[in-house]
């Protein structure tokens, strides 16, 4: 699962700016929790621009602690 796809699940919308950060800080957490080096890249497209992304397993979206990371990133930079 891609970050994109997460956060329309669940209905969040942040700019792409915003949306880079976190994307930088889940993958720094994957590859540490993880211990790898690399990560899985899938290509997309949006608004016209071409993109790698770092796809996920699912139980990374799922897991306490990136929940945690995803809530502390959004009332730190996300104003609601």
């Amino acid at each position: 699962m891609i970050l994109n796809t997460y956060l329309k699940t669940n209905n969040i919308t942040i700019d792409r700016k915003y949306k880079s950060w976190l994307g930088r800080n889940l993958n720094s957490s994957y590859k540490r929790r993880y211990n790898i080096d690399e990560v899985k890249k899938v290509p997309i497209q949006e608004n016209g621009q071409k993109f790698l992304v770092t796809d996920y397993p699912r139980e990374f979206f799922s897991d306490k602690k990136t929940e945690k990371i995803i809530k502390t990133f959004l009332k730190k930079y996300i104003k609601f």
